[in-house]
């Protein structure tokens, strides 16, 4: 059985999730473990997931197959523009603070990607209403505003 460059890759991204858990454990303040212990602890899971997944379709592949038969190839393009998208939600966090680029993010992406406008802001509404909720009014954890909405509105 051989292994496809995507699978070592996310390899590497559990091996990192791990060590990110590892640091944030040593965090003093339960209020900064929760938010990346939250991003990590599912990314480890779901990676786990695709990993199991990925190892299973490649013992049950057909190994008379030629590889990559039948199956695109990786575009670079592809991985550069999503790559962007990522760049861009941080420097958005960055600027305007963390709901408000996860609402215009999340609108815009789900608008590229294929959904309808009034989907796209539903899902992304209710996105934004159920992380206020639950970690700013329940936990009381604040948000980062955002440089922009720090400067100009207080």
């Amino acid at each position: 059985m051989t292994m496809k460059a995507e699978t070592y890759f996310l390899m590497a991204i559990l091996i990192a999730m791990a060590a990110a858990m590892a640091v944030i454990m040593n965090f003093s303040f339960w209020q900064a473990k929760l938010a990346p212990m939250t991003v990590t602890g599912i990314m480890v899971i779901l990676g786990a997931f695709q990993l199991k997944r990925e190892i299973s379709t490649a013992r049950s592949a057909d190994p008379a197959a030629a590889p990559g038969e039948g199956k695109a190839q990786p575009n670079l393009r592809i991985y550069l523009i999503e790559g962007a998208w990522m760049a861009g939600f941080v420097a958005a966090v960055y600027l305007f603070g963390l709901l408000a680029a996860i609402l215009f993010f999340g609108i815009a992406y789900m608008k590229t990607h294929g959904a309808s406008l009034p989907m796209s802001i539903l899902v992304t509404a209710l996105i934004v209403l159920f992380s206020y909720a639950v970690f700013s009014y329940i936990l009381d954890v604040r948000f980062y505003p955002g440089l922009i909405s720090d400067t100009f509105l207080g």
